[in-house]
Parts: C-alpha cells; structure tokens; sequence
C-alpha cells in the first residue's frame, strides 16, 4: 500500500492523456448501448489506485472544470436525441477508430471516435452529409477527419 499511496498522482502528461481517453469513454456511454451511469466523481476527473485509493473523498473545489462542463455539454446534447427503439449500428471500427448509428423514427444519431495517435479520414454514411444536423465535435474533429488522442464527431438529424 505504501507504493499505491506514494504514487497515486498522474504527472499532467498522464492526466491529460487519461482525460482524452476517459472523454471517449463518456461518448461511449452516454451513446453506445444502455442507460449512462456515471460513478461517483468520474465527471470531475476523480482518479484513484487500487482499492482503498479509488475511493478518495469528492474534490470539492478542486473539480476538473472542463471535465465538467464537457459532461454537461454532452448531457445537453443527449436531451435532444430520443434514442427510444434504436439499437446501434457499427459502420466501422478498427483498433482504433469506432464509428456507429442510431436510428429511429423520430432521429438519427451518428457518433465516430478515434484514440489513435493519428489523424483518421472518415466518410459519413449519405444521410448524414447534408446540412440539417446538430454537430458535436472534439479536438476540433470535423465530418471529414477525426484528430488523434480523442477526435470525436457526434452528428443528431432530425
């Protein structure tokens, strides 16, 4: 335990590194398949060892504001999509890339990922290129390429 508890700290290089990945991750889960659940403090960057070091208290005050306000961001931007009776389909995933699409009668829902290291070209499905979506991106990711370490490209047409 005395290892565990002297190196409980991510440098910031292994923090940020962490955050894209985690970032991700959230994308996955407020998306993928399911309903979200977010375990205590994962919204704020709360990290932790093995047990009992993955339970520290709640950093009040000392919050990851950007992690928060990006757990926000895509809490708001899942309000507008109604995934009722839409099960998720993959377009294409390889090692590192991931792309899937819901769909319904009510909405569309095109998500694709990437946590590789390199900028990945991708070519939406045709009913997602025209212009009457809403768009979420990360990393500056846009429709036509994801950026490395967490390019993210959300796109809602109704």
């Amino acid at each position: 335990r005395e290892f565990e508890s002297m190196n409980d700290e991510l440098t910031q290089e292994e923090y940020e590194y962490a955050k894209r990945l985690m970032k991700i991750g959230m994308i996955l889960r407020d998306f993928y398949l399911g309903n979200p659940c977010i375990f205590y403090g994962t919204e704020v960057g709360l990290s932790g060892w093995k047990d009992p070091f993955n339970r520290k208290c709640f950093p009040w005050g000392k919050e990851d504001q950007e992690l928060l306000q990006y757990q926000r961001d895509i809490g708001a931007f899942r309000n507008c999509y109604k995934s009722q009776n839409s099960n998720p389909k993959v377009i294409y995933k390889d090692s590192e890339v991931f792309i899937f699409k819901r769909e319904n009668k009510y909405n569309s829902l095109l998500v694709a990922v990437n946590r590789g290291n390199q900028i990945r070209k991708i070519e939406l499905p045709e009913e997602f290129k025209k212009k009457d979506y809403l768009k979420f991106t990360l990393n500056d990711s846009t429709e036509k390429q994801l950026l490395p370490y967490g390019g993210i490209v959300i796109i809602h047409k109704k």
